[in-house]
């Protein structure tokens, strides 16, 4: 029996780093193979983006926020700013991510 792997855990994490966009193909065919997979500040999914989406996210500040929220994780529990980001993308009630 498999547990449920919420968001602000190990697991949870290393699950995001492993897989894909699932839009990342038509992302790099579109743009004739100059694009980059970012993660999103509030929420650590990755996106493939173009190039130059790329380029705003590294200097428009996301980045840095981003870089900020991974220096923020322990690690140990989940964010409640985090579960709140993150319930939309997974497509359930923040309430629900934070009563467990």
């Amino acid at each position: 029996m498999s547990e449920l792997i919420l968001p602000g855990t190990i697991e949870f994490e290393e699950t995001l780093a492993t897989v894909l966009p699932y839009n990342w193909q038509e992302i790099a065919y579109s743009a004739c193979g100059d694009y980059n997979f970012i993660a999103r500040a509030g929420s650590g999914v990755l996106e493939a983006v173009h190039e130059s989406e790329a380029r705003e996210y590294l200097y428009g500040g996301e980045y840095d926020q981003r870089l900020e929220e991974a220096e923020d994780w322990t690690g140990d529990e989940p964010d409640e700013d985090f579960l709140r980001a993150i319930a939309p993308v997974l497509g359930v009630e923040a309430d629900a991510l934070l009563s467990r």
